[in-house]
């Protein structure tokens, strides 16, 4: 019964943070909790945040996604334990009770290791990419349902998230296309140019998902439903993408 009742606790607790987190700012789709911090300064990163989603053109405007965003990290780690992570992430969401939750002073400090490079990547230090990205977890599993996400592979699980966090902002930037962003996955030097999370390579797995993401949906033509029932392996895709890239070269 005790050990009922420490669970029943738990579930509450990660279910309903914001007894904890009080102050709450909305724009769009996104409810965004927080502990401390300027009200305007939240509200613009609420804004980013649902900008990003929605210039995706993918996004249902008609959700309600939850973030809590944390700056005390000690808070942060607390509800890390309670959720049973083996490791501490810089965000993490959790689908069956529609809550994402994210670190403000880890999202910082690895940007610090990464010098917020390269630009779209995990470590690169941006809270909205990093609310987006976590927010867009909980998106495509409310979409196809946990046990069809479960079954993805990897880079789609990861790679789908990416591209609904950053193809809005990769659309205006000039200095980023597909190309470019290939020619950055295949330059060792940009990640192993610092000590730190970039040498384990977790960073540059999710890079490589977000461009393979891309190349199925921008060039290859696939719609997302088509990609989610797509067969194709991350080798294949990696292939059919290096011979575009091959047989296309920039004038």
């Amino acid at each position: 019964m005790a050990a009922l009742i420490v669970f029943g606790i738990q579930l509450a607790v990660l279910a309903f943070p914001q007894i904890l987190l009080t102050n709450k700012v909305e724009s769009g789709t996104i409810s965004l909790y927080y502990d401390e911090g300027s009200s305007d300064l939240m509200l613009a990163l609420a804004e980013e945040v649902d900008g990003r989603l929605q210039s995706s053109g993918l996004y249902d405007r008609s959700r309600r996604d939850r973030v809590y965003y944390f700056h005390n990290q000690s808070l942060y780690e607390f509800f890390v334990r309670l959720t049973l992570l083996r490791e501490v992430p810089q965000g993490y969401n959790l689908s069956a009770l529609g809550n994402s939750y994210v670190s403000a002073s880890m999202v910082r400090s690895l940007a610090d290791t990464s010098a917020g490079e390269p630009r779209y990547g995990i470590y690169e230090g941006s809270p909205a990419h990093i609310i987006a990205h976590e927010i867009g977890h909980q998106y495509i599993t409310d979409l196809i349902g946990r046990s069809a996400w479960k079954k993805l592979p990897f880079w789609k699980r990861e790679g789908l998230p990416e591209y609904l966090a950053n193809i809005g902002m990769i659309h205006l930037d000039r200095a980023s296309s597909l190309r470019d962003r290939f020619e950055v996955l295949n330059d060792n030097a940009v990640w192993y140019r610092t000590a730190g999370p970039s040498r384990d390579g977790w960073d540059r797995v999710h890079y490589e998902a977000m461009v393979l993401v891309e190349f199925q949906l921008e060039i290859g033509g696939l719609t997302i439903e088509q990609l989610f029932a797509d067969t194709t392996s991350k080798d294949v895709t990696m292939s059919e993408l290096s011979a575009w890239y091959t047989a296309d070269p920039r004038s």
